[in-house]
């Protein structure tokens, strides 16, 4: 999650984020609402998960995760190409290769667009 810049309600935002995250009520109802986890394994959610049969592989992999893939300000864009990436190659119709170029590419020039866009 993000708070945007020039958003209104920036300490509201970042409350709830922090309860989403790190309260036991909202990390709670955010894995019942979205089935979505949060790095808080000491929280019953965790427990819970770990009882699914669905959830127990992720939170397996949380507990002995020490690196995270780091968020960059252009990120969802990256992720969103790289998911089209995929989806491309999965189905044969471009080549592995040729995907992750034209990502490389695309993010690349995102990445430029919105370093000047920032000064």
């Amino acid at each position: 999650m993000i708070i945007p810049k020039g958003a209104k309600n920036v300490d509201a935002a970042w409350e709830f984020i922090r309860w989403l995250g790190a309260e036991e009520e909202g990390a709670s109802r955010w894995f019942e609402v979205n089935g979505s986890l949060t790095g808080r394994m000491d929280l019953p959610w965790a427990k819970r998960a770990k009882e699914s049969k669905l959830y127990r592989p992720f939170v397996e992999m949380l507990e002995v995760t020490v690196n995270t893939r780091p968020l960059i300000p252009v990120s969802h864009f990256y992720y969103t190409q790289l998911d089209k990436a995929m989806q491309e190659v999965a189905y044969g119709r471009k080549a592995a290769k040729e995907a992750l170029a034209e990502v490389t590419k695309m993010v690349t020039a995102e990445w430029e667009r919105f370093k000047k866009e920032q000064g």
